[in-house]
């Protein structure tokens, strides 16, 4: 058995995580999943995380609502092997001092020291110490392999993405989409992919000034809740810009089918973190068909896996017919048909790493 460590309050990412390592390690009772759902106690995560496990039928699982639930959940587990999927340095502190076989899946946060800011570069040193307690680190993209080793000294970080249960179930669905033509008087443009993009979504707003009139914006603002004063600073800036019929901050939430016929009705995906975030919903719009534009690691990272995507700083320059070219339908196919190859290998190596963590002494 294998204890996953989970955040609460990361319902969001959380759910395909454990729909998709449970489907993972069906086959194998050595790497049969345990989830520990950590966080301070918030009765509406606790309910969603609930509904799932019953939905899916899943029985091991328990929730740690402080670091001492944590402790002692970990010290009674103490015999397995542990995979913390990102987490605070709080909850990797505790677990490491309670002794366990601790394993780590980095979500970009803490890969590199942040020159720039003083507590980054202060906090490397117990950065350091903690990183190399782990017995293995897992990056999801090779720009935080290359981070991880270069400025915390680690030799021993390999590349492996989240394996996408949800694309492989909804696979005819995700054709029929990817197929389907929609008419629109304006260009759809999705920015992405939560509300903590929030200040990079005021810098695209800017860049994409120049094609108002000619398009609709929409910004993803499903997770985590921010306050409304922070919801309507954004809603007054793109409504100046675009037209209150034309600029949209989306908040709800949505099941796994909902969620791909709402990326579904866009015509271009724009993600403006130069670190990692937003891979699901690049990931989707390609799947869908869909224009994708990244920078930094995850223009790398994509582009790298051999995926047709665009870079972010050539919207400044594109002229209005090179923006809004869509990609033809062979593109489509080779991106589309490219994610499934990459899905299954995910998958055998998702099973391989388990495996191995699962033998650990």
């Amino acid at each position: 058995m294998i204890v996953h460590i989970l955040n609460l309050r990361t319902f969001q990412l959380n759910k395909n995580l454990i729909r998709g390592f449970y489907e993972i390690s069906s086959n194998d009772s050595s790497i049969n999943p345990y989830f520990l759902i950590y966080g301070r106690h918030i009765e509406k995560e606790v309910k969603k995380h609930l509904d799932l496990f019953e939905q899916v039928g899943i029985t091991n699982y328990s929730f740690a609502y402080s670091t001492t639930d944590l402790y002692h959940l970990a010290r009674k587990f103490k015999k397995y092997s542990f995979l913390l999927h990102g987490m605070t340095y709080t909850c990797m502190s505790t677990l490491i001092l309670s002794g366990v076989k601790l394993n780590w899946v980095c979500w970009g946060a803490g890969a590199s020291i942040n020159k720039q800011n003083w507590k980054s570069i202060l906090f490397t040193p117990a950065k350091i110490l903690i990183y190399h307690r782990f017995h293995n680190i897992t990056a999801l993209m090779t720009g935080d392999k290359v981070s991880l080793e270069r400025d915390y000294l680690l030799n021993r970080v390999e590349v492996l993405p989240y394996y996408p249960s949800s694309i492989v179930h909804f696979k005819e669905n995700l054709i029929k989409l990817n197929k389907t033509s929609i008419h629109r008087a304006k260009f759809a443009i999705l920015l992405g992919n939560s509300a903590n993009c929030i200040s990079s979504y005021y810098k695209l707003l800017d860049r994409l000034s120049r094609f108002k009139g000619l398009v609709t914006i929409n910004c993803m603002m499903q997770y985590p809740q921010i306050n409304k004063q922070t919801l309507s600073n954004l809603k007054n800036k793109g409504e100046a810009i675009f037209g209150k019929d034309s600029f949209f901050c989306d908040t709800e939430m949505l099941d796994t089918k909902a969620y791909f016929d709402y990326m579904s009705q866009f015509d271009i995906y724009v993600c403006g973190r130069a670190e990692q975030s937003g891979l699901g919903a690049a990931n989707t719009s390609i799947l869908l068909g869909k224009k994708v534009f990244l920078t930094g690691k995850n223009l790398q990272w994509m582009r790298s896996r051999g995926f047709l995507v665009y870079d972010l700083n050539d919207i400044e320059n594109d002229s209005e017919s090179d923006f809004f070219n869509l990609p033809t339908e062979e593109q489509k196919k080779i991106n589309f048909e490219k994610q499934y190859t990459d899905t299954e290998e995910i998958k055998n190596r998702w099973i391989q790493y388990l495996q191995k963590i699962a033998n650990q002494q």
